[in-house]
């Protein structure tokens, strides 16, 4: 697996993965929002054979990082996908020089509290 920066050739399979795993998915705009740079960060989890298995998307602001959205594919949970983009947002932010990254989760989350905590 290969965490990279994603960009817009990646929006179809981003779009597609926000189908299958939340029952609100992120608009189009939002996504393309996030992949055109600027004060968005958003990284790729790339299975072998190119496939996306997973992604996360934060915001920042002056020196504050805002985890927007950490996504893993079915089939790639519990595989260290959703670990792995956090440890390079967190790489990401530090080089950046942010102060802080914070994210909200549902208290239902049980999975993604663990991952988080």
């Amino acid at each position: 697996m290969k965490i990279r920066e994603a960009d817009m050739a990646d929006l179809p399979q981003i779009e597609e993965l926000e189908r299958r795993c939340f029952s609100e998915p992120w608009p189009r705009e939002a996504i393309e929002a996030y992949l055109g740079g600027g004060q968005f960060i958003m990284l790729a989890a790339e299975a072998d054979g190119g496939a996306l298995a997973g992604y996360a998307g934060a915001q920042y602001v002056l020196d504050e990082g805002y985890i927007g959205n950490v996504c893993t594919a079915p089939e790639n949970r519990r595989r260290g996908v959703a670990g792995a983009l956090i440890d390079e947002m967190i790489s990401r932010a530090r080089a950046l020089g942010l102060s802080f990254l914070s994210l909200e989760v549902r208290v239902s989350n049980d999975p993604a509290i663990s991952l988080y905590a």
